[in-house]
């Protein structure tokens, strides 16, 4: 036998001896090691956080071995490719106005108009209380101006003429 060999019969041996091996149902022997320390009584995720792209994914217990709180920092992963166009949203309300602009450069002298005339029609005399109106009664280009003009009140009496 070899030396390897012989040291796991002999560690096998010795486990039987002792009761750490038990049989299963198809023949074959188990060891059973000694009962681990008790787990945590809570487990408890507190933040996750993003890392810089590139570096390297974390997880820190801020917590105790009794009471679990995990703090975990994930690396930003490389920026994906650029999305498809969205639909236009609803309009705003429309904004202030804006400064006036610079006054711009003077046009050039446009055309000649027709000709008009202007006739003064007829002048009437209202009431004291009527307001005065003008009115064009003509037509196109010939205008003619009727006025209504309020009667004034009486005046004061004048001096005696020498």
């Amino acid at each position: 036998m070899n030396n390897e060999y012989q040291k796991a019969y002999e560690y096998v041996k010795n486990a039987q001896k002792r009761g750490l091996i038990q049989n299963c149902c198809c023949n074959i022997r188990t060891i059973t090691g000694p009962t681990g320390p008790a787990g945590p009584a809570t487990i408890e995720i507190d933040e996750t956080q993003t890392g810089e792209p590139g570096g390297i994914a974390s997880v820190t217990n801020i917590g105790s071995n009794e009471n679990v709180k995990l703090s975990f920092v994930i690396p930003m992963g490389p920026t994906g490719p650029i999305g498809l166009e969205g639909l236009q949203g609803p309009m705003g309300p429309n904004g202030l106005p804006g400064p006036a602009g610079p006054m711009g450069p003077i046009g050039p002298t446009g055309a000649t108009g027709p000709a008009i005339s202007l006739e003064i029609g007829n002048v009437t005399i209202g009431d004291s209380i009527s307001d005065v109106s003008i009115d064009d009664v003509g037509t196109g280009s010939d205008h003619v101006l009727n006025f209504v003009i309020p009667k004034g009140e009486t005046g004061p009496e004048g001096a005696t003429a020498p």
